[in-house]
């Protein structure tokens, strides 16, 4: 040969070594399978995981990165890749690192749900901690009858809504000195449904990067006996994983929602601070947070300020581990063109709710936050929900409604019995269903006294948090009468569905009862019949409404 063609093989040579170039993976076993005790991995036909038992993971090692690399999984017992029970293709960038977790069953019966194997793939893993001192965790969701989760620690959210299957989208850093805290909550954070708790540095994690796994079944006895749910952790070292023990223990937290309810324009967007850290950044008139965790401890300050600024307010409040709290923010900044001059201030509930007792319903509670309105009575029909409600105070307690039925709330001063007007709240505008919410009286009920401000009215903050719901007033049965067309209907009585006569193309229709509370409604309806039979036998009123008049009339249901 001569040297020409050698001087070409070389480079040709050199050329293929440059460009096979490698990266890192770890492989993981959570198979939870009884059946199946452990597992041997190929890639592009080379053994890359041997006898990888459930609850083990390999060191990192080195591997040709690639397109469409063939992966073929087998049981420990075969002999040969022929015998793959789950094959894929896969392609790993030289720029990535990757864990690579075997999850599911490959064989499904006895196992509810009946989860399929599978591999899940993360490309930006690590294997040291970004710090020193630290772990920097992963989480994966790998329990096939596990819940979604987020988990937590303290108040904050470490990882969020991980499904099965899922990775979370970065590591988190956890100090590898002292018992460290995971708690699993739903979305909203107001229920836990498991609690661990480990010290990082004791189990060998520290100035490691670490993959956090659920594993087993919250269902033992539906998936054929097989292992209990937990949380285990993978060491970039490989070997057996580490299980972070569960416990009862629970850390001292307690939930709180904050409404803006300060009509004073002076006061705009706030920060609200919790022990001089911001909890609230920029909440702006109207608007409410939804429910979240804060520290517990005994005289508090809680603060409001306006962005960049120092605090204007200071309000001391005691925080109990396990409470949940509404804070609601009214008052004046300014101390002017205001009559009365009541003092901007934030007024705290203790006794506050996130959910309906009961799940078709919604739950409500009133603050009076109306600063000319000394004291105001809130009745439903012939029922005082709130009486002699002063200004800055709530109502003692809860009052629980059918989430499809508008209830209509009268407002009055209790001064010779002046009403101030008639409010409808539709719960199912505002998504209620399940939930609880704050019924603001706020505003001014003399605006030209209170430098033109908005004018007093009834708002709602759902436990959802979010831009308030206002309440439209609303025509009592007897309001609508005085002036009003008799409706015909027929049949009257009925039993199912109510013919009306109709004056336009669109309607909006109202069925009462006969204390004026809402039952059924229907905006800009097109139908000239309505479906009453789910309504309970009785007495009722039928108010047909388009842009010029209404008509009414009662009718009998049987």
């Amino acid at each position: 040969m001569n040297i020409r063609n050698l001087l070409i093989i070389a480079v040709l040579l050199f050329s293929q070594t440059v460009n096979a170039q490698n990266t890192r993976i770890q492989i993981i076993n959570n198979c939870p399978e009884v059946a199946l005790q452990g597992i041997d991995i190929y890639i592009d036909g080379q053994l890359v995981a041997d006898d990888l038992f459930f609850r083990n993971a390999t060191a990192y090692f080195d591997i040709q990165a690639g397109n469409l690399l063939r992966v073929n999984v087998v049981e420990n017992t075969a002999v040969d890749t022929n015998s793959a029970f789950y094959s894929t293709n896969i392609t790993l960038n030289a720029n990535n690192k990757y864990v690579i977790i075997a999850n599911g069953l490959k064989n499904t019966s006895g196992y509810s749900p009946a989860t399929p194997f599978n591999l899940h793939v993360f490309n930006q893993a690590k294997e040291v901690s970004a710090q020193s001192g630290f772990s920097d965790v992963l989480f994966f969701n790998g329990a096939t009858d596990g819940p979604v989760f987020d988990a937590r620690t303290g108040i904050n959210t470490i990882a969020k809504q991980l499904s099965f299957g899922s990775f979370d989208n970065d590591y988190f850093e956890i100090p590898a000195t002292g018992t460290f805290n995971i708690r699993f909550t739903n979305n909203r954070g107001n229920i836990t449904t498991h609690n661990f708790e480990g010290d990082f540095g004791n189990i060998g994690m520290q100035d490691q990067a670490v993959v956090l796994l659920t594993s087993g079944f919250v269902n033992t006895a539906n998936n054929s006996n097989g292992a209990p749910f937990g949380l285990w952790a993978a060491s970039p070292v490989g070997g057996a994983l580490i299980e972070i023990q569960a416990t009862t223990n629970r850390e001292p937290l307690a939930r709180i929602q904050f409404i803006h309810n300060s009509a004073d324009t002076a006061v705009g967007k706030i920060d609200l601070l919790l022990n001089s850290n911001k909890t609230v950044d920029t909440l702006d008139y109207m608007y409410a947070t939804k429910f979240m965790d804060i520290n517990t401890g005994t005289n508090i300050p809680l603060q409001a300020a306006h962005p960049g600024q120092s605090p204007f307010s200071t309000t001391n409040v005691n925080i109990d581990s396990g409470k949940t709290y509404i804070a609601v923010v009214h008052g004046l900044s300014s101390d002017t063109n205001y009559k009365p001059l009541e003092p901007f201030k934030i007024t705290v509930f203790n006794d506050a709710k996130e959910e309906a007792a009961v799940a078709n319903n919604t739950e409500v509670v009133f603050m009076h936050g109306a600063t000319d309105v000394p004291v105001a009575n809130i009745s439903e029909g012939t029922n005082t929900v709130a009486g002699s409600l002063a200004y800055g105070s709530f109502n003692s307690s809860y009052s629980a409604y059918p989430t499809s039925i508008p209830t209509v709330f009268k407002v009055d001063t209790g001064i010779s019995n002046t009403i101030l007007d008639n409010y409808l709240a539709q719960y199912n505008v505002w998504n209620a269903t399940g939930k609880t919410a704050v019924i603001l009286l706020s505003g001014f009920a003399v605006p030209d006294s209170n430098s033109g401000g908005p004018a007093f009215g009834l708002w709602a903050a759902t436990s959802d948090g979010g831009a308030l719901y206002q309440l439209p007033i609303f025509n009592s049965v007897s309001e609508v009468t005085k002036g009003a067309n008799q409706l015909k209907v027929w049949p009257n009585p009925v039993t199912g569905t109510l013919a009306f006569e109709k004056t336009a193309d669109k309607v909006d229709v109202f069925i009462t009862d006969v204390m004026g509370r809402v039952i059924i409604q229907e905006k800009e309806y097109r139908n000239n019949s309505i479906n009453v039979s789910s309504l309970s036998n009785g007495s009722y009123f039928i108010i047909v409404a388009d842009k010029e008049k209404k008509l009414i009339t009662n009718f009998i249901k049987q």
